[in-house]
């Protein structure tokens, strides 16, 4: 008795698999994005606040 499988039960499975991850990989680097995206944001407020204050003093 050798080991029977359906392959397109296997490549089913497989490619379940595959796009499980890759979305998983993409829902991090969407988040890590959007993050970055607000450090950025913050950084531009920091740097314009600091050139207001600048041009009060003078």
């Amino acid at each position: 008795m050798g080991m029977h499988f359906d392959i397109n039960k296997v490549s089913d499975y497989i490619t379940e698999m595959v796009v499980e991850i890759a979305c998983h990989k993409l829902e991090n680097v969407i988040k890590d994005t959007a993050y970055i995206s607000h450090v950025n944001m913050l950084y531009e407020l920091y740097e314009h606040e600091g050139r207001l204050r600048r041009e009060e003093a003078e």
